[in-house]
């Protein structure tokens, strides 16, 4: 059936991206292969359920819900507490998260707060006790 899950999805993805590890596209960890789980981006329950997202997916030219399009590299923690949502968080990320300069981005962002966090608390305790 065209949105339902089918049996083979995961040996199929893993066959065309044949890697040692992956990179979860929701949180960034590096996965091994046979650790990794591999996350429909549109849920399967969604698309079996919603005639509008059936419509949307058809008119992207998705053949199923498991189209190599909807279908991404996750963590089994971050697949977990995804779940069933299709929230723009989740989509966004997933379209995101596929590119490695988001990561870079992301972690340089990362880092440049916590260095202005230390400052502030660094600066906070210098003038307390002035």
């Amino acid at each position: 059936m065209k949105w339902s899950r089918s049996g083979g999805y995961r040996k199929i993805w893993m066959n065309a991206h044949n890697q040692e590890e992956y990179q979860c596209v929701y949180c960034g960890r590096w996965i091994p292969a046979k650790s990794i789980t591999v996350d429909h981006v549109v849920p399967v329950y969604k698309a079996k359920h919603s005639r509008l997202i059936q419509l949307i997916l058809t008119k992207k030219g998705y053949e199923s819900i498991n189209d190599m399009r909807n279908l991404v590299p996750a963590c089994w923690q971050c697949n977990n507490k995804k779940g069933k949502s299709t929230a723009y968080y989740w989509t966004i990320r997933a379209s995101l998260g596929k590119h490695q300069t988001f990561w870079t981005v992301y972690n340089y962002v990362k880092v440049l707060l916590l260095i202005m966090l230390a400052g502030a608390i660094l600066k906070f305790f210098i003038l307390k006790h002035l």
